[in-house]
């Protein structure tokens, strides 16, 4: 529900605003009220409502002052103020504090309810943006998921859309490290030094690092963060400076990852330290792939 508050010295004035005013009927809430500045600023911060109605004059702070000083802390509430006739160099102030409105006195209650219906229209205009925002940046983030799943299984065909994708970031790799989990991919904090997308193939979970250097001591306190903590099973890939290198990345780690799980493994398992320094062929089938996998862990069920 929305929520608004009055602010006016004068008592009758607030009376009118709480008994007059139908807020149930526009969906709103009047959440406070107070009679000075001073006491409303601390009634805004506290309640932050999403529509305030205020006087210009008014002791201990002035409603200008006022609206000027909690506009800081409440960025997206809106503000209408009472004036008269003779304040109109108030009310250009008020316009360049970014006020929506103004009720010209005496005050009424079709006035209050008109500047009332202005203000909620324009909260939800703005909420129609913001679900549009969020709309558009899910399907672009769902988009970025299947480029980059594009990326990990054709290489650098798929880079070109990743790239458009990605954002001006893009330029700034160094090098792509994949990571295979076998439970949930963990939540990542961004970072200055990488950026990590979780992607999904099939039942296979993934984390697909973009070094924007190659070598930072916050890649590896992350990943040791993750290793010690026994809910986390994954295995890792090798780092590549080619992006063309990202779908070879991407078959380490599941084969790391299968290592470990066969071996019991807690935590990451590192494809160097399961096949050493040597690399299987980019261009090999999976089935000639899991062959060699099951032969080297000795899994006989594997194998067959």
């Amino acid at each position: 529900m929305i929520r608004a508050a009055v602010i006016d010295d004068e008592y009758i004035v607030l009376q009118g605003f709480s008994t007059m005013i139908d807020w149930k009927r526009f969906g709103v809430e009047l959440a406070g009220t107070a009679g000075d500045g001073i006491t409303a600023l601390q009634m805004l911060l506290e309640q932050k409502p999403d529509i305030v109605f205020s006087d210009i004059r008014m002791p201990g702070m002035d409603g200008l002052t006022l609206i000027e000083t909690a506009a800081r802390e409440l960025p997206d509430t809106i503000f209408l103020v009472f004036s008269g006739f003779t304040e109109f160099e108030y009310v250009k102030r008020a316009i360049g504090l970014g006020v929506i409105d103004y009720i010209d006195k005496p005050i009424t209650v079709a006035k209050i309810e008109a500047a009332l219906l202005k203000a909620i229209g324009q909260i939800e205009k703005r909420q129609q943006i913001s679900a549009l925002r969020d709309s558009w940046e899910a399907g672009r983030e769902q988009l970025l998921d299947k480029a980059i799943m594009d990326l990990l299984l054709a290489g650098e065909n798929a880079a070109e859309r990743c790239e458009e994708l990605f954002g001006p970031d893009w330029n700034r790799i160094q090098g792509v490290t994949v990571l295979a989990f076998s439970g949930e991919q963990p939540s990542w904090r961004e970072h200055e030094s990488y950026r990590i997308v979780n992607v999904m193939n099939g039942e296979e979970r993934l984390s697909v690092a973009f070094h924007y250097r190659l070598s930072t001591d916050a890649w590896e306190e992350r990943i040791i963060e993750l290793a010690v903590d026994e809910r986390n099973v994954f295995g890792s890939g090798r780092t590549y400076a080619r992006l063309s290198d990202a779908p070879q990345s991407y078959r380490e780690a599941l084969r790391a990852l299968r290592y470990g799980r066969f071996m019991g493994d807690t935590g990451r398992t590192r494809i160097e330290e399961v096949e050493g320094n040597v690399q299987m062929p980019a261009d090999m089938l999976k089935h000639e792939e899991a062959v060699i996998v099951s032969l080297r862990i000795g899994d006989e069920e594997g194998l067959t």
